[in-house]
């Protein structure tokens, strides 16, 4: 399973935490990262920047921890600073940190720009009425997280790719 999951740029709480490619959540959100991603997974994140949504980074999904269990490693604790593992911070029973492989995780230099041509793409059926701005539809649409399939984890990756380089990422990893 993928997941494409919204944020909000926060100066308090600076989550995820794209520098170490550390994700940290709470409740319900936890225990769903715990129950159904894997190894390997994508998680895709995505923001609304003046007036415009884009996707800003994905990590490759190489762990998730009880944030607990990361606060009481020292060594983990020099080196990560996500806002879970903050000193002092009450941790929930379902608080966890996922942590993105930091070889083949990416924050984008250049983020790539999800409007209604890269939506309708996807799997996942936002509908554009004309009463709505495309900017409402997609917020609408993506304001929870959203699951994605293999196919769409493969035309973010191609669309990413493309926009660094204007080559197409499966045309690279079968021809190249």
């Amino acid at each position: 399973m993928h997941l494409l999951i919204p944020y909000l740029a926060l100066v308090d709480h600076p989550d995820p935490l794209f520098d170490e490619f550390t994700y940290g959540d709470v409740g319900q959100r936890a225990a769903k990262l715990k129950k159904d991603l894997r190894k390997g997974d994508f998680v895709f994140f995505h923001t609304t920047s003046r007036g415009e949504h884009y996707v800003t980074s994905y990590y490759v999904v190489d762990r998730m921890l009880d944030t607990r269990a990361v606060t009481e490693n020292k060594l983990l604790m020099q080196k990560y600073h996500n806002p879970h593992l903050k000193p002092g911070r009450r941790v929930n029973r379902e608080d966890v940190i996922l942590f993105g492989d930091p070889i083949s995780s990416r924050k984008l230099n250049r983020p790539l720009p999800f409007g209604r041509s890269l939506a309708e793409k996807l799997s996942l059926e936002i509908r554009f009425p004309s009463t709505r701005s495309e900017l409402a539809s997609i917020g609408s649409a993506t304001r929870a997280w959203r699951e994605l399939t293999d196919e769409d984890k493969d035309t973010l990756l191609d669309a990413i790719e493309e926009r660094k380089t204007g080559l197409h990422f499966r045309t690279l990893a079968f021809d190249g």
